[in-house]
């Protein structure tokens, strides 16, 4: 086999291995939205669990706060059982606040998630086509350049202007013997 031919031969070897890396390459960008969509999902549940501790934390730290405060000591001109009702609602609207702040945090915690969550969606169908996009112009001009080199070997191989006749190209010239002497 002509040298030439076989340098151009490795040559489409090597960019076809390159195609099949660049193709692999391009299979894993397309897995990347999943990919994050699942460490969102993490994050996401992370969080929530997060907020869940703290909220027991801050009840359990109210119903401390309760239990350990005397209900029995009445202010001046109040009986008892009304000192021992008003320390009852106040502890009560004390629960209801804590319990309404988690619950907002929750509801803001939930619609930011949800806005993340969609902006990844919106955004992994354009990354998916921006890829395919790619990936379909990447695999065209691949092809173009190993269908030139393979055209190239066929011509090489065949001694169709390259291999053995390089510069052995001849013009029959006249000369005059008066101008070489």
């Amino acid at each position: 086999m002509n040298p030439m031919a076989s340098m151009i031969a490795m040559q489409r070897q090597s960019i076809k291995q390159g195609q099949q890396m660049l193709s692999q390459s391009m299979n894993a960008q397309r897995q990347l939205p999943r990919m994050w969509k699942d460490a969102i999902e993490s994050q996401r549940s992370v969080q929530k669990t997060g907020l869940e501790a703290s909220r027991s934390l801050a009840k359990g730290m109210v119903e401390m706060m309760e239990a350990s405060v005397p209900s029995d000591q009445p202010m001046v001109g109040e009986d008892e059982h009304d000192a021992s009702e008003r320390q009852h609602e106040a502890f009560e609207s004390l629960h209801q606040a804590v319990d309404d702040q988690f619950e907002a945090v929750d509801e803001i915690s939930d619609q930011t998630w949800e806005s993340i969550e969609g902006q990844l969606e919106e955004n992994a169908d354009n990354y998916a086509e921006f890829v395919d996009q790619s990936t379909s112009m990447t695999e065209e001009s691949v092809n173009a350049v190993v269908e030139s080199l393979e055209d190239m070997e066929s011509e090489v191989g065949e001694g169709v202007g390259y291999g053995g006749d390089i510069g052995t190209t001849r013009m029959d010239v006249d000369i005059d013997d008066e101008e070489t002497a």
